[in-house]
């Protein structure tokens, strides 16, 4: 009786002791998946703000650190407010995704690829090391936006502004930096890369 009793009580330890690591297993991975969710855009399955804010603190560390080159692109699509207005927004949110998968083609996997707004982005690259470089970069994703065929009755097209991370530069003046190269390019005719 002694040795059934401890036979049963050794396999409901066991199968409780299963029990647990499964709920663990089920924890971490529902874990995992909310962690992807919160940092994924929904529409375009990129980056988030959520996953931009993490890694740009990483890069600016990293930068502090290592003093390593790293290149800062904010763009948008050109006139997209119209092209909701006169195509619908179905038409729109085909255009963000289609111009993200063409800009997807022409980074490297390592490059940080964020939607950081309706219809703005930011790519930072560590693969990057002179202003030649960027700016040849940037017009390469300008020109292959350019000239996809999104099936629209015109053209879409996309204004870039690039920097470079400099000594104390934070988030905020990093992005402003970049904003104003953007603002430039968009004032100056649009479908341009300004460099700051």
């Amino acid at each position: 009786k002694i040795n059934s009793f401890g036979s049963i009580f050794a396999i409901l330890l066991i199968d409780f002791s299963l029990v647990i690591i499964v709920i663990l297993i089920i924890n971490k991975n529902i874990r995992l998946n909310l962690e992807i969710v919160a940092s994924t855009d929904t529409l375009t399955n990129i980056g988030n703000r959520n996953r931009y804010n993490e890694a740009i603190e990483i890069y600016l560390n990293l930068f502090k650190k290592y003093n390593k080159k790293i290149a800062y692109i904010l763009l948008d699509i050109d006139f997209f407010k119209s092209i909701n207005d006169n195509f619908g927004h179905d038409k729109g949110d085909d255009v963000l995704i289609k111009s993200t998968k063409v800009i997807l083609t022409n980074i490297k996997k390592d490059d940080l690829f964020c939607r950081v707004g309706g219809e703005e982005f930011v790519i930072v690259s560590e693969n990057i090391n002179t202003k030649d470089e960027l700016e040849k970069f940037a017009n390469k994703i300008r020109t292959s936006v350019e000239n996809f065929d999104f099936e629209l009755e015109r053209k879409v097209t996309i204004s870039l502004g690039a920097t470079f991370i400099e000594k104390d530069d934070t988030k905020h003046s990093l992005f402003k930096r970049a904003d104003e190269a953007l603002y430039i390019s968009k004032n100056s005719g649009r479908n341009r890369v300004t460099i700051l």
